[in-house]
């Protein structure tokens, strides 16, 4: 008995399932590719404009800081206990200075967090390519091709610096939005192409536009 109510569940509605899935697919997709569209085009004017980019996510993390200052210390007055409160409102005085620091002196913030920046990728960079020739997995050409080309992206920039505080950040976020956008553009291409193929495979039904 139970076998065949599992059955009937499994005729009745994972077709009804699919359709909606596949309808929402159809509808979502083209709202990715627009979204894919305008973060290509907002990375490639951050590459472009580079100092502008570095200066405006030098600002982001300033008013990140400060913000999670202020929570930490809201936090302070809701703690149950002195010591938590004490460190509470250490961490936020802490994220309240460095923040308001880095808001005045963005170009002097850029310089600290590119060299941070270029250490973390050398180091990266290292683990990864240790990782390639000690454990050899499956992909290990691919994981030791990127571990090698981390560390000559963090070697460059360690090389340059202090210049390459002025176009580092920047030209590291557009390349990001870039990916992101070009991801997003073939996650809705994807979507929309197994729609049209979900349609196309029922009798009567047309494809999408």
């Amino acid at each position: 008995m139970r076998d065949s109510v599992d059955r009937l569940f499994s005729i009745e509605f994972i077709p009804a399932t699919l359709d909606r899935d596949h309808d929402l697919s159809r509808r979502s997709g083209p709202l990715m590719i627009a979204l894919g569209v305008l973060l290509v085009l907002v990375g490639a004017i951050a590459c472009i404009q580079f100092l502008t980019a570095t200066i405006a996510s030098v600002y982001v993390l300033g008013g990140c800081m400060i913000l999670g200052g202020c929570m930490f210390g809201l936090a302070a007055f809701v703690a149950r206990r002195w010591n938590i409160a004490l460190l509470d409102v250490l961490a936020a005085a802490i994220y309240i200075i460095v923040g308001s620091y880095t808001l005045r002196q963005p170009l002097a913030a850029a310089t600290a967090i590119t060299l941070m920046l270029s250490v973390l990728f050398m180091v990266q960079g290292v683990v990864r390519v240790l990782a390639a020739v000690a454990m050899l997995p499956s992909h290990w050409p691919w994981l030791l091709l990127s571990g090698v080309a981390t560390f000559a992206v963090g070697g460059m920039i360690m090389l340059g610096w202090p210049a390459s505080a002025l176009w580092a950040l920047g030209t590291l976020m557009g390349v990001e939005i870039l990916i992101s956008g070009v991801t997003m553009i073939a996650s809705g291409a994807v979507a929309l192409r197994s729609a049209r193929r979900h349609l196309g495979s029922k009798p009567g039904m047309p494809l999408p536009a």
